[in-house]
C-alpha cells in the first residue's frame, strides 16, 4: 500500500535520498554558500539596524548638588551634545570613523534619564550596533561617553577662583577695601566649612585635614586685625581720603587735611556762637551744615547748648590730632608715612587672603577630582534586538539544505526523464 502512495506521489524519500546522495557536492556547495549569504546579510546588514547596545549609569558628584563647581548648573543633555560626545570619539582611534553629527541627527544615540527615590538620577546610554565594528568597540564608547561629563566637573573645578580682583581693590576706599577683605573672609570660611559639614574635619587633602585648613584660615585677617583697622582709619581721618580723584596719595592727603582744615574753622565759629545764648534750630541751621545738626531739639526748639558746645569741642580736638591745627611743628597724624604704612597693613592682609583664597580653591579642586566619579550600573553593555547569529545560522543551515535537496531532485527528475525518453525512442526505431 506504501509503495502504491509512494508512485502515486511521484516521488519517494528514497528517491529524494538517493538524489542527494548522488549529487552531494553540490547539495554541500548550495547549503553551505546559501548559509554564508544569509548569515553574512543578516550579521553585516540587517541585524546591525535592529541590535542595540545600551548602558546605565549615574554620575557621582561631591557635594550632592547637581552643579559644576562654579554653581552653574548640569544638564543631561550635555551627555549626548556634539561637544562632549567628540570628546568620547578622540578617547580612542577605534572610534576615528564615527561621524558623531550622524549618529545625533539618525538617533543612532540616545539617552534616557530616570529620577530615584535618593534623588540621584540613572542614566541609560544607547547606540545602535551599525555604528561600531563589535559589541566591545561599542561598549568602550558608552564607557567613554559616561565619563566625559565626569572630567568636565573636574576641569571646571580647577577653574575655581576666589580671589579679589587687584584693580577693584586697588581703587576702593579703605572702608571699601576692608568691607572686600571681609566678604572674602567669610566667603573662604563658608567654602571650609561646606566640606568639613560634608567629609568631616579630619578629611586628608594633600598634606593636611581640612580642619586645619580651616584653622588656618581663621587667623588670617582676624576680627581683632579688622577691628584695629577700622579704628585708627576713624581716628586718623584715613577714611575720607579721596584716592580715586588723585594720582599721587600725597596730593590726596593734602586735599584732605584742607577740608578738615576748614571744618576745623567752622566749628570753631559756631563754637562761639553757642558761648553766646542759646540758639533756635532755624539760627543755627543758617550756619551750620545740615550733616552736622547731630543734636537733638527740644519741644521748644531750642538745643542743649552744653551738649552742643561738648559735641563740637570734641570733633576739633579729633581733627587737630589729625592734622595738628595747634600744636607747632607737628602735623597730626594724617600723615604720607603715616597713610603708607596703613596702606601697607592692607595689602598684606590683602595678600595672606589672597593666598588663602588660592588654597581653598586647591583644595576644593582636590575634594572634586578626587570624589567626582562615573557609576556604572551594569558589568557589561545590554544587547537588545536583532536575532540571535546561532539561530540565524542553522536556520538558514536547514532551508538551504532543503532547497540543495530540491534542486538534487530535480536534477535526477530530469536526469530520468531524458534517460526514459532515450530508451522510448530507441524501442520506437526497432
Amino acid at each position: 500500500m506504501d509503495e502504491e502512495r509512494e508512485a502515486e506521489s511521484g516521488i519517494s524519500l528514497g528517491d529524494i535520498w538517493r538524489a542527494v546522495k548522488r549529487r552531494i557536492w553540490i547539495v554541500l556547495a548550495i547549503t553551505v554558500g546559501l548559509t554564508l549569504i544569509v548569515s553574512l546579510v543578516f550579521g553585516l546588514a540587517i541585524n546591525p539596524r535592529a541590535v542595540e547596545y545600551r548602558l546605565r549609569f549615574h554620575i557621582v558628584f561631591p557635594t550632592g548638588s547637581v552643579r559644576y563647581p562654579d554653581g552653574s548648573p548640569f544638564s543631561e543633555r550635555e551627555i549626548i551634545s556634539p561637544e562632549f560626545l567628540e570628546e568620547a570619539k578622540n578617547s580612542g582611534e577605534e572610534f576615528a570613523g564615527l561621524d558623531i553629527n550622524r549618529m545625533i541627527k539618525d538617533g543612532a544615540i540616545t539617552l534616557g534619564a530616570e529620577k530615584q527615590e535618593d534623588g540621584d538620577t540613572v542614566y541609560t546610554l544607547t547606540v545602535k550596533a551599525q555604528q561600531f565594528g563589535n559589541p566591545d568597540s561599542a561598549e568602550k564608547f558608552l564607557r567613554a561617553a559616561a565619563q566625559v561629563p565626569v572630567n568636565h566637573i573636574v576641569a571646571n573645578a580647577q577653574t575655581l577662583n576666589y580671589k579679589l580682583d587687584v584693580e577693584v581693590f586697588e581703587n576702593a576706599s579703605f572702608e571699601e577695601k576692608i568691607g572686600l577683605l571681609s566678604e572674602l573672609k567669610r566667603t573662604l570660611l563658608a567654602a571650609c566649612d561646606g566640606w568639613i559639614d560634608l567629609y568631616g574635619a579630619t578629611y586628608p587633602v594633600a598634606d593636611r585635614m581640612l580642619g586645619n585648613y580651616r584653622s588656618e584660615l581663621y587667623v588670617v585677617f582676624g576680627e581683632s586685625t579688622k577691628k584695629d583697622l577700622e579704628s585708627e582709619s576713624e581716628r586718623n581721618g584715613y577714611s575720607g581720603l579721596d584716592l580715586s580723584s588723585h594720582d599721587l596719595l600725597k596730593d590726596a592727603v593734602d586735599a584732605r587735611r584742607t577740608v578738615l582744615a576748614e571744618e576745623y574753622k567752622l566749628n570753631e565759629k559756631i563754637i562761639a556762637e553757642l558761648e553766646k545764648t542759646a540758639v533756635s534750630y532755624a539760627k543755627f541751621a543758617a550756619v551750620t551744615p545740615e550733616e552736622d545738626l547731630r543734636i537733638t531739639f527740644g519741644p521748644s526748639g531750642n538745643m542743649d547748648v552744653e551738649e552742643m558746645k561738648a559735641h563740637y569741642k570734641k570733633r576739633n580736638a579729633q581733627i587737630d590730632y589729625q592734622i595738628g591745627v595747634t600744636a607747632e611743628g607737628e602735623h597730626g597724624v594724617l600723615t604720607v608715612p603715616n597713610v603708607e604704612k596703613y596702606v601697607a597693613r592692607l595689602s598684606e592682609q590683602f595678600g595672606e587672603l589672597q593666598t588663602a583664597a588660592e588654597t581653598v580653591a586647591r583644595v576644593s579642586s582636590s575634594i572634586y577630582a578626587k570624589n567626582t566619579d562615573v557609576g556604572f550600573l551594569m558589568r557589561a553593555a545590554e544587547k537588545n534586538g536583532g536575532i540571535n547569529i546561532a539561530v540565524v545560522v542553522v536556520g538558514s543551515l536547514v532551508l538551504s539544505f532543503l532547497l540543495a535537496a530540491i534542486v538534487a531532485v530535480a536534477i535526477e527528475s530530469r536526469k530520468k526523464s531524458k534517460s526514459a525518453q532515450i530508451e522510448q525512442e530507441s524501442e520506437q526505431k526497432e
